[in-house]
């Protein structure tokens, strides 16, 4: 995983704070679902970040703050777009099935309401039906009121005069019971159709209430949806927009960085020529202690003149026959980038870094690696505040080391021993953090300090 991380408080310069706390929002908050799911211990995502901002700012040491600044807002803008772009197709999504969805809770709607029309429909006529019938069940009950006690059936026999008239009288009166027992099926039959049809208009009720709540909830499912998927687009044209400016500065800025770089390389070249100078005068003045030394400097003159051809890099393998300790650690803390080529993480140019980095608080005390004296004291480019002091011949090699990036000086003149507090750590000249860049020279060339320490 590619994430940057940060480097503790005692790392942070004002710049690398800008640094840090962008690269944390826009490489952890911005990164994607399935790195977040391979870590879903927050600590553990945390030491991740960490770990990648600090790998990250090591390799833009010497980077002008602006660029950093830019670098950092593509990063970040790389990493949240694709995830900004997956949230607006989820969301498009969500809002699509919610349009669906409406289509259909609304023709389910339809026939719900439609069935408690005709619910209420048979409801009515079933009121109007069963009115009909009581009235014609109360016009049978006043006729038999008005046959004074008997049963108007009876009555309506007695009075016949002739058997003609007694038999057409018992036809109609049994023609009148069949229709009042008719009647009085009717209406239980009328009655039984009406508390059905409540019943239903009931449950019918029921579903149009709940369909309508269950639209209701749709529709804000889709309005919530639309809100999402419109500020993702929002977003998006934002990122797309800082991807640009990044871009645009990173570009502007190329022919200034390369420039940057140059310098310092300008910059440790003069100081290499400087020492392999002072390294030919040390050869020298021990060889004159005694013939056998002069002869050791006479081929070591030989030997000086023909690496002086040879890359510097040739030259400084010479120091891997050195002794390990042979040089005192100049802080304690611990090593947070180590000699060697990097790749600039953004013009993939390939540049060495000719020193060991070692993290630590601005203030720390630094100290002298080895007795020797203080040749340079000062601010010196993208080195910053840098000593360097020239031991001369340690276990037969000149050696000199240099201590950049300090805060401020404790020695700047004069002979040290090994062990003196010469300056203390900090962040001055190209450095993203609080740190000290410590490089050794074999014969003016530089080489892995951790061979000497």
């Amino acid at each position: 995983m590619c994430c940057p991380r940060t480097p503790g408080p005692e790392m942070l310069a004002p710049a690398g704070i800008a640094l840090t706390a962008l690269l944390c929002v826009g490489l952890l908050a911005f990164a994607g679902p399935s790195q977040a799911a391979d870590l879903d211990d927050p600590r553990e995502r945390k030491r991740e970040v960490d770990q990648g901002i600090a790998d990250l700012e090591h390799q833009l040491e010497g980077t002008s703050a602006e660029l950093q600044a830019a670098f950092a807002a593509l990063q970040a803008t790389q990493a949240r777009l694709p995830q900004a772009q997956a949230e607006l197709a989820q969301a498009e999504e969500t809002r699509t099935q919610a349009q669906r969805k409406d289509v259909e809770l609304a023709g389910r709607l339809a026939a719900a309401s439609e069935s408690q029309g005709a619910a209420e429909a048979a409801i009515v006529e079933g009121t109007e039906a069963i009115a009909g019938t009581e009235t014609t069940i109360g016009q049978i009950a006043s006729q038999a009121y008005r046959g004074a006690g008997l049963a108007p059936e009876l009555s309506i026999v007695l009075d016949a005069r002739t058997p003609d008239d007694f038999a057409e009288r018992f036809v109609l009166v049994d023609t009148a019971l069949r229709s009042q027992n008719g009647a009085l099926a009717r209406l239980q039959e009328q009655q039984a159709v009406r508390a059905n049809a409540e019943a239903r208009l009931v449950a019918v009720q029921g579903e149009v209430t709940r369909l309508r709540k269950e639209a209701a909830d749709n529709l804000e499912v889709a309005r919530q949806a639309q809100a999402a998927a419109t500020e993702r687009k929002v977003e998006i044209e934002q990122l797309v927009v800082q991807q640009q400016q990044a871009t645009a500065v990173i570009e502007a800025r190329r022919a200034e960085e390369t420039a940057r770089l140059d310098q310092l390389e300008a910059e440790r070249t003069a100081l290499e020529a400087e020492l392999a100078r002072l390294a030919e005068i040390a050869r020298r003045e021990a060889a004159e202690l005694t013939a056998r030394e002069a002869a050791e400097r006479a081929s070591a003159e030989r030997a000086s003149a023909a690496r002086a051809a040879a890359d510097r890099a040739t030259r400084s393998r010479a120091a891997s026959q050195a002794p390990s300790a042979a040089l005192l650690r100049p802080v304690g803390t611990r090593i947070t980038s180590q000699y060697g080529y990097r790749v600039h993480p953004i013009y993939e140019t390939r540049r060495l870094h000719g020193g060991t980095d070692f993290g630590g608080p601005c203030g720390a005390p630094v100290k002298a690696a080895e007795d020797g004296e203080i040749v340079r004291a000062g601010t010196n480019g993208g080195f910053g505040n840098q000593v360097v002091v020239n031991h001369g011949i340690v276990d037969g090699q000149p050696v000199a080391t240099s201590y950049n990036h300090m805060s401020g000086y404790e020695r700047t003149v004069g002979r040290v021993s090994r062990g003196d507090v010469i300056g203390y750590i900090g962040t001055t000249g190209s450095s993203t953090g609080c740190h000290l860049h410590f490089e050794v020279y074999i014969d003016g060339a530089t080489t892995d300090p951790m061979r000497w320490l």
